[in-house]
C-alpha cells in the first residue's frame, strides 16, 4: 500500500478492505460498551442503537433503526416534564451544531414507565447527532449515602465541639477565671483548633445542603455595587490589621468633591453572593503577607463582573485548575502554615453558579491572584419593573388590598405574579446601559470562564 504519491489499484482495494474492517471494529466496540449510543440522521431517524441505548430505553431486542429518535428515546427533564422542541436537548443540538450536555435528564422507559436518571451528551457529527446515555442510578445514590453520612455525622460532631469551644472561652476570660500565662497561651491555641474544627462541621453541613439542593435560592432585586461595598467595609478592620492597602475601586470615579459610584442591578439571593465575596476577601487577607487588596465591580450590558485582586502568594499553575474542588488546599510551602478547609472556593462557586452566575480565578505565582463573579445583568428599566413587583408583593404580604379592577385599574394580588419567578423583560425602545468600569481597575475583560475541573 502506497503511503505517499498516486495511489494504485491495489492500494484501493486494500484500503477498502481496510475500512471495512475498522468499521466492524468500531461497531463491536459500540456494542460492547455500556453506555447507550444512537446515531441520528438529519432526517432525525435512528441509524445506529446499540444494545445499551435500549436496554436503558425499555426496549428490549426491538428493533429500533430507522425509527423517529423520539420514539426510541423519550426523555424527561429533572421535574419529570417532557421537553418541547424549543429546549429539547437533541433539538438543540441540531439547531446550534454544538455539543450538549445534561446531567439532570431522566428517560421514561419504553413498556414499565420507569424514570431512569441518566447523563446524556449529544454530539453533533457534520448532519448527525451522536447520542450518548449513562444509567447514573446508582452514582446518584452512592452520592445520597454520602451526603447522608457527613450530614448526620457534622450535625452531631458540631454540638460537643461547640460546647468545647464556650468552655475554652470562659477559662480564657479574665472574669471568669484566673490562669498564668503559660497556660493562656496553651488554651489560646485550643480554643483556635475548636473554632477551626467548628467552621469545618459548618462547612460540610454547607456543602451536603448545597449539593442535596435543601438551601432554598431566594432572589431579589439587588444594587451589587452597594452589596459589595457593605461586605468590603464589613472587612475592613481585619485587612487593615494586617497591614495592608485596601481599595474598593467603584468609589475611586471621582467628580470635583463627589463621588461618583455606579448603579448596577441584578437579581440574586442576596445572602449567597454577600457570602460569596466575603469568602473572596477573606481567602484574599489570609494569603497576601503585604501588599494590597483590590475589590472592584464592573459591567457591560449584559453582565456585572465582581472581583477581588490581591498580591499574595498566587497560585501554581497546577493547583489553579483545583483550587474549586471539594477538600482542595495547594500543598506548598507558602500555604502549609494557613489554616483552611478546602471547602470556602467551592461553597462560594457553587452558590453563584446556583444563582445563575459564574466564578473563576486567575493567577501567576508568587504575584497574586484575581477572583471573579460573573451574574447577568438588569437593565434600569427591569429593575424599576422588577421594584413595582416586590413593593406590591410586599403590600399583599402585608394584608393589603391590591385587588385589580380591569375597569377602574387597581392592582389585584392575583395579577400579580411572584417576584421569584420574574424574568427579565426586552425593552428595544430603550437604549442598552453603556458599559461601567472605573479608570482604576485592571479587571481584565470579562469573556468565557475557563473550565474548571
Amino acid at each position: 500500500m502506497a503511503l505517499f504519491g498516486k495511489k494504485t489499484a491495489g492500494d484501493t482495494a486494500a484500503s477498502t478492505t481496510s475500512s471495512k474492517e475498522l468499521l466492524a471494529t468500531y461497531e463491536l466496540a459500540v456494542k460492547s460498551i455500556s453506555d447507550g449510543v444512537m446515531v441520528i440522521d438529519s432526517s432525525k431517524n435512528a441509524t445506529l442503537v446499540n444494545p445499551a441505548m435500549l436496554q436503558i430505553a425499555g426496549w428490549g431486542n426491538d428493533d429500533a433503526i430507522g425509527l423517529n429518535y423520539k420514539s426510541i428515546l423519550n426523555l424527561l427533564d429533572a421535574n419529570d416534564n417532557q421537553p418541547t422542541d424549543v429546549d429539547s436537548p437533541i433539538e438543540v443540538a441540531f439547531s446550534t451544531k454544538k455539543l450538549f450536555e445534561c446531567k439532570s435528564c431522566k428517560v421514561l422507559t419504553k413498556h414499565s414507565g420507569e424514570r431512569v436518571p441518566v447523563f446524556l451528551a449529544v454530539i453533533p457529527s457534520g448532519d448527525n447527532l451522536v447520542v450518548t446515555v449513562r444509567d447514573i442510578t446508582k452514582e446518584l445514590e452512592e452520592d445520597r449515602e454520602k451526603t447522608e453520612f457527613v450530614s448526620t455525622a457534622s450535625h452531631e460532631m458540631r454540638t460537643p465541639v461547640a460546647s468545647i469551644e464556650g468552655y475554652l472561652g470562659l477559662a480564657l476570660n479574665p472574669e471568669t477565671a484566673t490562669i498564668d500565662e503559660r497556660a493562656k497561651a496553651y488554651l489560646g491555641k485550643a480554643h483556635e483548633a475548636s473554632q477551626h474544627l467548628g467552621r469545618l462541621f459548618q462547612d460540610l453541613l454547607d456543602v451536603t445542603k448545597l449539593d442535596d439542593q435543601h438551601i432554598k435560592i431566594d432572589p431579589h432585586l439587588t444594587d451589587v455595587v452597594a452589596l459589595a461595598r457593605n461586605v468590603f467595609e464589613g472587612q475592613a478592620e481585619r485587612v487593615h490589621e494586617k497591614g495592608l492597602n485596601y481599595i474598593f475601586l467603584p468609589d475611586q470615579n471621582v467628580s470635583g468633591e463627589r463621588t461618583i459610584a455606579p448603579v448596577l442591578y441584578a437579581k440574586v439571593d442576596q445572602d449567597f453572593l454577600r457570602e460569596s465575596v466575603d469568602n473572596l476577601i477573606e481567602n484574599a487577607t489570609k494569603y497576601t503577607p503585604q501588599g494590597a487588596i483590590e475589590v472592584n465591580v464592573t459591567a457591560d450590558d449584559n453582565n456585572i463582573v465582581l472581583s477581588v485582586k490581591d498580591s499574595g502568594i498566587g497560585i501554581a499553575p497546577e493547583d489553579l485548575s483545583h483550587i474549586f474542588q471539594k477538600f482542595y488546599r495547594a500543598d506548598n510551602s507558602d500555604t502549609r502554615e494557613i489554616g483552611g478547609t478546602g471547602l470556602g472556593l467551592y461553597i462560594s462557586r457553587k452558590r453563584t453558579e446556583d444563582t445563575g452566575g459564574r466564578m473563576w480565578a486567575e493567577s501567576e505565582y508568587q504575584k497574586g491572584s484575581t477572583f471573579f463573579i460573573s451574574i447577568p445583568r438588569l437593565s434600569n428599566r427591569e429593575a424599576d419593573e422588577l421594584k413595582k413587583l416586590e413593593a406590591t408583593r410586599a403590600a399583599m404580604m402585608q394584608g393589603e388590598d391590591t385587588q385589580l379592577n380591569p375597569f377602574t385599574g387597581q392592582v389585584s394580588a392575583k395579577a400579580i405574579p411572584e417576584a421569584s419567578n420574574y424574568r427579565p423583560v426586552a425593552a428595544p425602545e430603550t437604549p442598552p446601559a453603556q458599559p461601567v468600569s472605573t479608570p482604576q481597575a485592571q479587571t481584565p475583560a470579562v469573556t468565557e470562564a475557563p473550565q474548571v475541573t
